[in-house]
């Protein structure tokens, strides 16, 4: 959802003057208690004001981001414009291609099949369809060398920008259950099933792209709502909101106070869904070093205790009594990251408490700690992809553009896409991947480029391999990739480097144009996509180069 513009706040009340002086003992009271009497407002009105800035410049960077996306829309307007004026000039006044006609150098006709304009290089008798000339007489009219100008002289017929935050609203998200992302402030935070998730990046709030994911049932610790007692269960314990300022600069952090001297516990309940189970909360001293420090985790299907540790805010040394693998990281401004781990005494479908800061044992009324965005119960180390051995539930998911009813985005007859995405993340993974799929839904008839260990272009055709391309190493950070298909044939380049080329029977059937995903989750992408660029026909892989090497 946008972000709303900010509504201004009021001034702050200025600090009373003069200020007390301990030196001037005649006017000290009066003037020390008119001060104090200030406090409250005052300091109020600062917290506002600074919450103010921080909402305020994350929308001017979504602002920003907006316009940067409208100049990008714009600006491959323009490109599309000259091509169009170019291609129209070489296109005006040609006829047909006729087999068996003798036609002079330069001449241009359009083939009768797909009716695209080709420019004769040789002259003499043709008998060959320009569109299925292999010998290079015939050569696009719509089309300068890529030598002359960089790249191929045709435009996207769509401009799939993913990296402005938005997602065009001619793709689907299929995702079916809630997932994760990094928002505009750095935040984790949840999104409903079916809502597409471009994700930000957490230092510097940039929009990476559209987080293409295996779509995952999380146990979520109510990040946002730890005063609810729907999911939070307290006993002698009360949780004010918005009680200290978080590493987000906000109010972001709870309060976690004992109100009497007697057994104190706060928890949250989850259902296991894998024998390994992982909580990660942050949290920051309080009331002193070891006050809200205990940390646990209890069967209660088997009636076992999993987890038992107490942390010590000052030193940052864990004591865990029960269990193994706990951990934590020091996260800056007063707070630690604690990482507590249950490798085993737990099966599928147990019910599972996590306590945080109280768990039972006896406290002094007024003991507190402070507890800011805890992660998700199943989710290692604050990283918001689930790595091996978590407790994730995969099932199908990614954006997908039915082509039926978007019939101007793909050429049926060839056509070639560029995707730029982030492929640090992607090579995490040794399991195969889909980042593209033009096809069918079900597991006939599409071409795909699979990650596999190492990248591979991969065609089907009725559940047959038609072919496998293999591609250069992927690298880390931002890649571009281009895959040209057409009947017979698939080529693909990868940073300016061309594959060799694959062969196919037919082309697929061009029902959805998939990022992201295909079929299952366990073919989910795990990745950043940056941008998606889809052209109305097959290249070759000179122009395929000058695609990745230029965009």
């Amino acid at each position: 959802m946008p972000l709303a513009k900010p509504t201004k706040p009021d001034a702050i009340t200025a600090v009373p003057t003069p200020v007390p002086l301990r030196t001037d003992r005649a006017n000290f009271a009066a003037r020390g208690d008119t001060m104090m009497g200030w406090f409250p407002g005052g300091v109020s009105g600062i917290n506002t004001n600074i919450d103010y800035v921080n909402l305020a410049a994350n929308f001017a960077e979504q602002e920003a981001n907006e316009a940067e996306a409208s100049a990008t829309a714009a600006a491959a307007s323009n490109v599309a414009a000259a091509v169009n004026a170019a291609a129209a000039a070489a296109s005006a006044g040609a006829t047909v291609w006729v087999t068996g006609t003798t036609y002079s150098a330069g001449a241009v006709k359009y083939s009768p099949t797909n009716f695209q304009t080709y420019r004769d290089t040789v002259g003499g008798v043709s008998n060959t369809d320009p569109a299925s000339d292999t010998t290079g007489r015939w050569i696009s009219a719509m089309l300068p060398s890529v030598e002359a100008i960089g790249l191929p002289a045709m435009p996207p017929t769509a401009v799939f920008n993913f990296a402005s935050g938005v997602i065009d609203r001619r793709f689907v998200e299929l995702r079916s259950t809630a997932g994760t992302r990094y928002n505009i402030f750095g935040n984790l935070e949840t999104l409903a099933a079916g809502v597409a998730k471009p994700t930000y990046d957490p230092a510097t709030n940039e929009c990476k792209g559209y987080l293409a994911s295996p779509t995952t049932t999380y146990l979520p610790m109510r990040s946002t709502e730890m005063d609810n007692a729907s999911y939070w269960v307290q006993s002698n314990v009360t949780v004010t909101p918005a009680a200290a300022r978080g590493i987000d600069g906000a109010l972001s952090a709870y309060k976690i106070e004992a109100t009497a001297t007697a057994a104190t516990t706060y928890y949250r309940a989850a259902v296991a869904t894998a024998t390994s189970q992982y909580f990660t909360v942050r949290a920051k001293k309080g009331s002193s070093a070891t006050a809200g420090g205990r940390f646990a985790a209890y069967n209660t299907t088997t009636a076992a205790d999993l987890v038992s540790l107490t942390f010590n805010y000052d030193t940052g040394v864990i004591t865990q009594t029960v269990g193994t693998g706990a951990a934590a990281t020091d996260a800056g401004d007063g707070f630690w990251d604690i990482y507590v781990p249950i490798t085993s005494g737990i099966s599928i479908g147990n019910n599972v408490l996590f306590y945080v800061g109280f768990s039972g044992n006896p406290q002094t009324a007024g003991d507190f700690c402070y507890v800011c965005a805890p992660d998700v119960a199943d989710k290692p180390k604050a990283t918001h992809e689930p790595t091996a051995g978590s407790n994730v539930t995969r099932t199908a998911g990614g954006l997908v553009l039915d082509l039926a009813a978007h019939n101007e985005i793909i050429n049926p007859l060839g056509f070639t896409v560029v995707l730029a995405f982030d492929g640090a993340i992607f090579l995490a993974s040794a399991a195969e991947k889909h980042l593209i799929t033009v096809g069918t839904d079900g597991s006939n008839e599409f071409y795909c480029p699979v990650i596999a260990g190492r990248p591979y272009i991969v065609g089907y055709v009725s559940g047959a391999l038609q072919f496998s391309v293999p591609l250069a190493t992927v690298a880390a950070g931002r890649n571009l990739l281009a895959v040209s298909l057409q009947a017979g044939e698939c080529v693909a380049a990868l940073n300016g480097v061309a594959t060799s080329v694959g062969t196919a029977s037919a082309m697929p059937a061009l029902a959805n144009l998939s990022v992201g995903a295909y079929r299952t989750g366990a073919y989910s992408a795990n990745t950043t996509i940056q941008l998606l660029l889809p052209f109305p026909r097959a290249c070759t892989a000179n122009e395929l180069i000058a695609l990745t090497r230029n965009i």
